[in-house]
């Protein structure tokens, strides 16, 4: 099945995965933005590694596979390989059995950019990525991201933890800036992907990332229930206030936040105090009114172009928010690369 990659018309195959592919269950990868757990794999014949993630079959799961499908002929989008509808019960000691995709990735070997950084700091001592190294990543990820918005598609969940390596790395690669700037990424879980034509209002996001007009959607987010939220979150409108819609500028917001992490290793957006959504009602101000700062040592060595290029994404009013072709446009990101 895996020796070839169809981008454009991906069947689901009813046949039982495990005559194709051997799923190592103790191997767990991580998780989807839908909580979903994803497995690491080996195909039978060709024992070339693989990534499984396990959906329960709904129309909201097919609808992330197709819209997945329609970007990954782009490099820099993560690939299906194969997709199997198949009867199981998700952990061997349930009982009850139910029809579940299991969606059959590309593996990547380095792991989240997330987890990069972290690394990255220990092993140099410093608080982020450089301009350069950041720059080229950051370049990869606006291409991902230039992909779905020109097939009509939001992201909804760009994030550190979202964008993968394709190649392992050991710790004496990340003392090399040369080894690390080869890096190649690829944007993943399609798991929020909405279609922007859909004119999409429900609150759904991670917080830290969130843009303003997501969360001005969501009706749980006040001082009296901002406790009962979960890490990453999925809310269903239930006010009879009519509920703005939101466009594919909220992508650029969260790009804004995930280019002030790569740069500090500290997020622009942080609660001053512990509580289960990761939002508190100071935190949610300062996102609904844009204000963050550069105020940490971190910053001092970091150029005026780099913060000018984060404050453009990180308006609060998508209308002044920099553009998909500001951002690829702008001085900061040419000046870093050669092209």
């Amino acid at each position: 099945m895996c020796e070839e990659i169809n981008t454009t018309n991906l069947e689901i195959l009813s046949t039982d995965i495990h005559q194709d592919y051997r799923i190592l269950w103790h191997k767990r990868l991580g998780k989807g933005a839908t909580q979903d757990p994803i497995y690491l794999a080996t195909h039978i014949k060709t024992r070339k590694r693989f990534a499984v993630k396990m959906v329960l079959d709904s129309t909201q799961a097919r609808r992330e596979i197709s819209l997945q499908r329609r970007c990954q002929h782009s490099p820099h989008v993560l690939s299906i390989v194969d997709v199997y509808s198949n009867a199981a019960s998700r952990i061997s000691s349930q009982s009850r059995e139910e029809q579940y995709l299991y969606i059959v990735l590309e593996v990547m070997e380095g792991g989240t950019l997330l987890s990069l950084l972290e690394k990255f700091n220990i092993i140099t001592g410093e608080s982020g990525l450089s301009e350069v190294l950041t720059a080229g990543y950051f370049r990869q990820i606006l291409l991902a991201l230039s992909t779905l918005h020109q097939q009509g598609i939001i992201h909804r969940d760009l994030k550190p933890d979202n964008i993968l390596l394709t190649h392992d790395y050991s710790i004496y690669d990340l003392e090399d800036e040369e080894v690390c700037a080869d890096f190649q990424l690829q944007l993943a879980d399609f798991g929020f992907a909405v279609e922007e034509a859909d004119r999409p209002t429900k609150a759904m996001y991670t917080p830290y990332y969130a843009a303003p007009e997501v969360l001005l959607n969501d009706p749980h987010l006040n001082v009296h229930h901002l406790q009962h939220h979960s890490d990453t979150v999925s809310t269903t409108t239930t006010t009879t206030t009519t509920l703005a819609s939101y466009d594919s500028r909220i992508d650029l917001w969260s790009l804004g936040v995930t280019l002030y992490i790569l740069l500090s290793s500290t997020a622009p957006f942080t609660p001053e105090s512990h509580t289960r959504s990761g939002i508190t009602p100071s935190m949610y101000e300062c996102i609904e009114n844009g204000k963050f700062s550069f105020y940490h040592e971190c910053w001092e060595e970091v150029s005026l172009e780099a913060k000018d290029l984060i404050t453009g994404l990180l308006q609060a009013d998508p209308d002044k928010r920099l553009s998909l072709q500001q951002v690829l446009e702008h001085p900061w990101l040419n000046n870093k690369i050669e092209i």
